[in-house]
């Protein structure tokens, strides 16, 4: 026999559920997703039950996703929308395709709630042998990173899809390192134009030659 949960029961584990999620953010952030452990994060989130944490999510690699969906699944939805709207008005152009890529990302630079965070948090996991094969996973089962992949292959038609899979590394590199990078020197470095400089610089990356 299945026992109905209350409204107020379910609002309580959603509650308990996001406070863990950002704590998690926080923590792997300025610590570091290697030094933060499960405790930690209980602790942070000022949960009594030690088994907070299991239950809601079962693991630490399941709350690094649950943290990482919190930005990308808003980010999937602009890229969509801004993809949607060169094809619609038929001005697909490479600079268009790396708007689409590089805005709702930089977008986190002025996210409040996390957005500094989730720039931190993947600059870290690019460089972390133990959770890159994780990132990569999650970039492979987002519909708008292979729309993105095949729109590029088009414009340059010329590149063998191990040089397209190179630059992509490349452009995955400049955008969440630049980002994060730059996050010190927001009250004294324009972000407009960085920004324009970081997708400039990744045009650079897919248009030069050999």
């Amino acid at each position: 026999m299945t026992t109905a949960t209350s409204p107020a029961t379910g609002k309580r584990q959603t509650n308990t559920k996001q406070q863990l999620i950002d704590a998690a953010e926080q923590l792997f952030a300025e610590q570091g997703v290697d030094n933060v452990s499960a405790v930690d994060i209980v602790r942070a989130a000022k949960q009594k039950n030690r088994s907070a944490l299991q239950y809601h999510f079962g693991d630490k690699t399941a709350v690094i996703h649950a943290v990482l969906d919190k930005h990308s699944v808003g980010i999937a939805e602009a890229r969509k929308v801004m993809l949607d709207r060169l094809e619609e008005h038929n001005q697909i152009t490479l600079r268009g395709i790396i708007n689409a890529l590089v805005q709702p990302v930089a977008e986190k630079l002025d996210d409040t709630n996390g957005g500094h965070h989730f720039l931190k948090i993947n600059s870290q996991l690019m460089a972390n042998a133990a959770y890159a094969q994780l990132r990569r996973e999650r970039s492979r089962a987002m519909p708008q990173i292979f729309r993105f992949q095949d729109m590029l292959q088009r414009m340059l038609p010329a590149f063998s899809s191990f040089d397209l899979s190179a630059r992509m590394l490349l452009i995955d590199c400049l955008l969440f390192h630049g980002l994060s990078t730059y996050l010190p020197m927001v009250q004294t470095m324009e972000q407009e134009r960085f920004v324009e400089n970081l997708c400039q610089s990744i045009v650079g990356v897919l248009t030069s030659t050999s």
